[in-house]
């Protein structure tokens, strides 16, 4: 979503929240409510629910990761034991997807050596249909469009390096583009400060290697906004070439191993839950 369509939802959250949400055609979030969310009231539950949505929208608005202790300030200090993380977490995202379109996912943490080591919060995603999403793009603003188009190329080079590109290695290939460190590009600003900021927003991750050299990887947020084959079908427009089937064909093997990867695991976190709450 566009910098424009973002400010128009945040400016319209606080009357959005205040709607009543259509009935959810799909099976409940929580399979088994326990005993602290069952004595929740009505009005309760709402003000808790509306009030998991703010702090997400709001803190996606600056592109911020979303933490765990970011969402426990919603429960504090009156809900501190009763354990309504993951319930409010559900309850949340369905309520972005049915108002909003927007999905909320886990980000991986990315480590030093490469790929996911777990989760390092939430990201939210657009989860609009694609002839809807393409809407939006279309009334995409310039200044949307050169922060699209920059992030592309650095998480471009960085696929084309197997997900780790030398600080050096990058610098040089900016260089090409007329961007540099303290040279201020007259369309895309400074390539330091947008380092900066794809850092700080989660597009790429910077480490220190034992050489005391940096170096990149793709980050969480740039996993999950800007995945593999988005990458593969950016490179060929820039091109002007036509993506490899074979390549797709591998990239949607690999994608739908991951997917029944994190249905099993999350199933798996779903029976943890309920023995929990029959324990509370």
């Amino acid at each position: 979503v566009n910098s424009q369509a973002r400010t128009t939802v945040m400016s319209e959250i606080e009357s959005t929240l205040g709607r009543k949400r259509a009935p959810a055609k799909q099976k409940p979030a929580v399979k088994k409510k326990g005993r602290y969310i069952s004595s929740l009231s009505a009005v309760e539950n709402e003000r808790l629910v509306h009030d998991t949505v703010r702090l997400i929208l709001f803190n996606d608005a600056s592109k911020k990761i979303l933490r765990s202790t970011d969402l426990a300030k919603v429960t504090q200090p009156k809900y501190q034991k009763a354990r309504l993380g993951n319930y409010l977490l559900q309850e949340a995202t369905t309520y972005l997807k049915q108002v909003f379109g927007f999905d909320l996912v886990p980000a991986p943490m990315i480590s030093i050596e490469g790929g996911a080591a777990g989760t390092s919060g939430f990201v939210v995603t657009n989860a609009l249909p694609a002839e809807k999403r393409d809407a939006v793009l279309q009334d995409c603003s310039r200044a949307d469009a050169v922060s699209a188009t920059v992030i592309g190329v650095i998480l471009s080079l960085i696929h084309l390096s197997n997900d780790r590109l030398e600080e050096d290695g990058l610098l040089a290939h900016m260089k090409s583009l007329n961007m540099g460190i303290g040279v201020k590009h007259p369309v895309a600003g400074d390539l330091k400060t947008i380092l900066t900021t794809l850092v700080s927003q989660g597009y790429v991750k910077k480490f220190r290697s034992p050489n005391r050299k940096y170096f990149y990887r793709i980050g969480p947020r740039g996993v999950l906004e800007f995945p593999p084959k988005n990458r593969l079908y950016f490179m060929a427009m820039i091109y002007n070439e036509e993506v490899d089937p074979i390549l797709l064909q591998q990239l949607e093997e690999q994608e739908n191993a991951k997917k029944k990867d994190a249905e099993e695991k999350e199933a798996k976190s779903d029976d943890d839950d309920d023995d929990d709450d029959d324990e509370a």
